[in-house]
Formats: structure tokens, sequence, C-alpha cells
């Protein structure tokens, strides 16, 4: 397979609120293992633990450092950007809310910058490589990808040429020269390239220099636009909404049994981590790193969701045993009779008698 420009691919996975709270930030020994048992049920490839980010409670950025067209690229594109049905209920069997897809030129190959040319030695140019940009979604330009859609960036090059050079300097020069800028495709020159940027190396003076050190701001407008692919549940009518689907009641229980496994799990993390804190303070640490409000507050809601619970159940055996107990006072009431009453029951008894007589 033919290989391409070197580009780096970003994959930002969101959780739903039942699994978000395992990925928070300075959690990721522990969230790894979650994380590549999910990639391998998505049958997607595994990024090294170097190049996985932890940007907030349940959201993550998964880096790859790959080339266009390659095994790598295919196999992503074609997983997250054209995904199938079978592929989308496993991505919410999964608790995962979406992933968007992300792509761009890997920028440590494009920043040239140039140093100091002097009229002996016209050919010094230096590479500087840089660090890996931050991948936002400001950076990028980002859309709903459906299953249909396809991507439309077709891979083309411009270069810019000196207009001008000096008939004494020699070939290698020349291609050093006419290769210095390289434009990425779909991008025009910028106007600030005149001919007074563009002078034969041999009149290269102390005051081009100092433009020539400005270079970089014109390398780093030539940078390529970003083409992001967003992939979410499908709202299409093809595919039924995850809201919709009809859960066995097996299901039921297995998603209800691992969401109290982590409520537990992520309590007794809390817990063990407030232990730690004050083993620290009594140690006399001072840069003691603060805490996560956002797992405080989910451990201090599972605890609070737990007492409601309680109470509730509380409530309602109060209520039983009230009934129950009111039941037993009315049967054990004397019993007791009206006297008027009494007196009509005695008559009645008189004549009864006297009539059984006669």
């Amino acid at each position: 397979m033919v290989s391409g420009r070197a580009i780096v691919i970003t994959v930002r996975v969101t959780y739903l609120p039942g699994k978000a709270a395992i990925f928070y930030p300075g959690g990721l020994d522990n969230a790894l293992k979650f994380l590549l048992a999910d990639l391998t049920s998505l049958s997607l490839p595994h990024p090294e633990a170097s190049n996985v980010l932890i940007l907030s409670t349940g959201v993550l950025d998964l880096y790859w450092e790959t080339t266009e067209r390659s095994i790598l690229h295919h196999t992503l594109v074609g997983k997250i950007a054209s995904p199938s049905k079978d592929w989308l209920q496993i991505l919410t069997g999964q608790l995962i809310q979406k992933m968007v897809y992300k792509e761009e030129l890997d920028k440590t190959l494009k920043d040239i910058i140039f140093t100091q040319l002097n009229s002996t030695n016209c050919n010094h140019v230096s590479l500087k490589r840089r660090g890996r940009p931050s991948l936002s979604a400001s950076s990028a330009k980002v859309a709903e990808f459906s299953p249909s859609s396809e991507p439309t960036a077709q891979p083309s090059s411009v270069s810019v040429y000196p207009q001008n050079l000096s008939s004494t300097e020699d070939a290698t020069s020349q291609r050093l020269t006419e290769s210095a800028v390289e434009m990425e495709p779909g991008l025009e020159a910028p106007l600030s390239h005149d001919g007074a940027n563009l002078l034969p190396l041999s009149q290269c003076s102390p005051k081009a220099d100092l433009s020539a050190n400005d270079a970089p701001s014109h390398a780093e407008e030539m940078l390529p636009s970003h083409t992001g692919i967003c992939v979410s549940r499908p709202d299409s009518v093809s595919t039924p909404p995850p809201a919709k689907r009809v859960y066995r009641e097996q299901e039921i229980t297995q998603l209800m049994q691992e969401l109290e496994h982590l409520n537990r799990e992520v309590t007794s993390l809390a817990a063990k981590r407030a232990e730690i804190r004050e083993r620290l303070k009594d140690a006399g640490a001072t840069d003691i790193p603060l805490c996560d409000s956002s797992v405080e507050d989910f451990a201090c809601r599972i605890r609070l969701r737990a007492l409601e619970v309680e109470i509730e159940i509380e409530r309602q055996k109060r209520i039983e045993y009230e009934l129950v107990l009111e039941d037993i006072r009315r049967e054990c009431k004397f019993p007791f009779i009206v006297p008027s009453l009494l007196d009509a029951f005695v008559e009645v008894s008189k004549l009864t008698n006297a009539a059984v007589k006669h």
C-alpha cells in the first residue's frame, strides 16, 4: 500500500454518566484497562499509553501518528466514519455516548525555520521540529458524518519559487531555495510574499536576515486546514435511536450489577484517597495535589442516594408497622353495650319467653 503524508489522528471518546466516573484526570492507570477492553470490543487498534489523555471526567483523547492511506488510517476511517449497525449497538452497549474522529498533517515535519543566510554559504537551511499541537475543536473543522458520506480532501501541493536567481549561484543552492517553502492542499500564496521577500540568495543582507526570522510566521500561515469527522449515535430513520431499544431483563440486571460494582469501587477509591491525604498531612507534606471536585461530588451523590434508599425503606416499614399496631389496638378494646339497647333486649327476651309458654 502506498504511504502518503504524515498525519496525526485524534479520536475523542465521550462516555455516558454510568461509566464516565471511571475516567477522571489523574486516574489513567486504573482506567486504561477499561479503555483497552472497550477498544477491543469495537475492533479498534490500541494507542500507546503515552498517547491517551483524559481531558475531563468521561472525556478522553486518543492519538495515533501514521501516514495517509496506511492500514491504521483505513481501519479508523472505516470503523468510525462508516459504522455498521452492529458496531453502533456495541458502542451503545459500552456506555459510549459518541466518538469524534479528527485528522491533520503532522506539523513536526512542516515547521521549516530559516536561519542566517550569508553570501559565501547560501546553502544553510535548518529544520526545527516542534511538539505536536493541540487538536482542539477550535483548530479543526468538525462535520457530522453519516454512513453515506465520504471525505472529499484530495492531496496536492504547490511550490513557491523565487523570481530572480543570480547566475552565479550553483545548482545545489537553487534546489534548496525552490524546495524551502511548500504549500499544502487548498491554500493560496499569502499576499505578503512579494518580490522583496524572494530576493536572490546572492543579495542577502543583515536586514534580509531579520525578515528571514519572521519566516516561521509565514510557514504557520501556510499550514493546512484540518478536516474532521464526528460520529455519534445516528439519528437516521433507518437505525432506531438507542433510547428505543428494548432491553431484556437479563441485560438490565447485568447493567445494574455493573453500575453497582462501579459505584462501590469509586466509593472505595474515594475513601482510600481521603485516608492517604490525611496521612500526608500528618507527615507534614505541603504539596498535596488537589482533589477532583467532580469525583468527590460523584462519591457524595452515591452515598446520598444510598442513604435516601435506606430512608425510603424504613419509611415503608414504619407505615406497615403502624397499620398492624392499629389493628391490634382495635382488637384489644373491651366490648361495650349502650344502656338503652340493653333494656330493649330485655323486653324482647321477656316477650319471647311468654310466647313460648303459651
